[in-house]
């Protein structure tokens, strides 16, 4: 992918009733103005999934839509970013905040949401016999998440709880409850990009699709080791969602290699100069810090 003329696509509407969509590169090739899209994206590993995305100067209908949730949780929001028109999903989520104002100049309709918001507050109260196998329980808990998430991937060995165990609460403290009964698996539970994940801690989700970040790729500047790992700073491009494999290549070559993303931050603004992805990521083979 040629990474010039930046684009983006902001999509975003009330469950069960119509959606909007923001197309830039579509509204340059009839001519027309390109309107200003701001983000700000945390994805982790660790933490949700988090947006803040601002568009400005919708039309009045286009703003008048967020007004007809119920509750704002009910509006989703999906941004995809790319260029020339080639764009791929960052975010996917349901709002906790959406608001219109006016700035003396702008109309700005502003979303504060998060990946995995319904999914995560889903309830599950259930008692599971003496000898039963966790892996099956991790199977129950997520069935649940289905109509609040696209997928669920599972990688848990057989691991019997002799005693039996009831589990009451949030999908989210459920999943926690759980991993830590069966530390030595060393597992994680993430949601990215509206799929549900269990599986090892510091493996990878791509395994046969590791992309190249170098200096030639987008990378700006060089690798740098943090107290997390190793942190670098990238052009906007696909492939930098937590749990995926990279390959940095740089002049530091004491910090080349594969490494498994645990954090990645998009910021920047469709008619600015900031368009960049800011990752922290562990090396492959220690799936640890560095």
């Amino acid at each position: 992918m040629e990474l010039w003329r930046r684009s983006a696509v902001l999509k975003f509407g009330v469950k069960g009733k119509s959606e909007i969509t923001v197309d830039t590169d579509k509204l340059f090739r009839n001519g027309s103005p390109i309107p200003q899209i701001a983000f700000d994206i945390t994805n982790s590993i660790i933490d949700k999934n988090k947006a803040t995305i601002s568009v400005y100067n919708l039309v009045e209908e286009s703003r008048d839509l967020i007004d007809e949730a119920d509750k704002e949780e009910d509006i989703t929001v999906e941004l995809y970013l790319g260029y020339g028109g080639e764009n791929f999903r960052v975010f996917k989520g349901e709002a906790t905040q959406a608001e219109n104002s006016w700035d003396g100049t702008d109309y700005i309709t502003t979303f504060k949401a998060y990946d995995g918001l319904k999914a995560s507050k889903k309830k599950y109260n259930k008692s599971h016999a003496p000898k039963t196998n966790y892996a099956d329980v991790v199977k129950d808990a997520l069935k649940g998440l289905g109509d609040t998430v696209s997928g669920v991937v599972i990688d848990v060995k057989k691991e019997i709880s002799q005693n039996g165990l009831t589990l009451s609460g949030a999908t989210d403290v459920i999943m926690g409850k759980l991993m830590a009964a069966m530390p030595k698996q060393n597992l994680e539970f993430t949601i990215q990009d509206g799929i549900a994940y269990v599986k090892p801690a510091g493996s990878m989700t791509n395994p046969n699709d590791i992309p190249i970040i170098s200096q030639d790729t987008g990378m700006i500047g060089a690798p740098k080791k943090t107290k997390k790992g190793i942190e670098f700073d990238s052009l906007i491009q696909r492939g930098l969602t937590p749990t995926r494999g990279i390959e940095l290549v740089s002049k530091k070559t004491k910090y080349n290699g594969i490494f498994i993303i645990q954090k990645s931050k998009y910021s920047g603004e469709t008619r600015g100069s900031e368009w960049k992805a800011t990752c922290t990521a562990i090396r492959k083979e220690a799936a640890k810090p560095v």
